[in-house]
């Protein structure tokens, strides 16, 4: 299932690595992009060959900083509930119910407006292939919540309940250790990419992607 993470990321970036018309591989392809940067960007690009590991391009003003991911945590997350579905583990999905509350005790008139209760209620999430879905959905529209829910799911799991954000920053960087990543490049600090506390470098997410291609087959 780690399959379906590269083939969310390769549309993520298919507009950052395709090939310039006119490109001509010795040169530098910073200066292609910068004039298209706001000023004063801190930006790094690398490039992995996804087959071979080996690094095909390194540019910008802030390579081996960690730089603030955004939506690009919604990646890690997905790698860590599909490792933990491969191991045989279960997450879950929040849902919302609305409900219609009635006022007891007085009479009811034609005009007046309903009033509704929202519940909200976890249920384990047992299908592969719903699971798939969902998780789809969460990287290709950037569902903060979606993405937040499953790290605290996830963090419940393996770390026991109540699941909170601190567990499920704990289960992605126990997840993220099981891969052969360089050390001190990444800094969870949630699930979603929300915060500007997480921090991770370019170098460390293109290795990412080349390890779960490699764990994936």
């Amino acid at each position: 299932m780690l399959k379906s993470v590269v083939v969310i990321v390769l549309i993520i970036f298919s507009s950052a690595v395709s090939p310039v018309q006119g490109y001509e591989p010795d040169r530098d392809l910073g200066k292609l992009l910068e004039p298209f940067l706001p000023a004063n960007t801190e930006w790094a690009l690398t490039v992995v060959d996804l087959e071979t590991g080996k690094q095909v391009l390194e540019t910008g003003n802030s390579l081996r900083e960690r730089l603030v991911p955004a939506s690009l945590m919604k990646l890690l997350i997905t790698g860590a509930v599909l490792d933990y579905a491969d191991q045989g583990g279960t997450v879950c999905k929040v849902v919302t119910v609305r409900k219609a509350v009635t006022a007891r005790g007085k009479k009811r008139r034609k005009s007046r407006k309903k009033t509704y209760k929202i519940a909200r209620h976890s249920v384990e999430i047992r299908n592969k292939q719903e699971l798939f879905n969902i998780l789809h959905d969460m990287n290709v529209h950037s569902r903060n919540v979606t993405a937040q829910n499953f790290a605290d799911s996830l963090g419940e799991r393996r770390f026991g309940s109540p699941g909170t954000r601190a567990k499920g920053n704990r289960a992605v960087c126990s997840f993220l250790d099981s891969l052969d990543l360089p050390s001190g490049e990444a800094i969870i600090a949630d699930g979603c990419g929300l915060t500007r506390e997480n921090r991770i470098t370019t170098h460390f997410i293109a290795n990412y992607l080349y390890q779960i291609s490699a764990v994936s087959g």
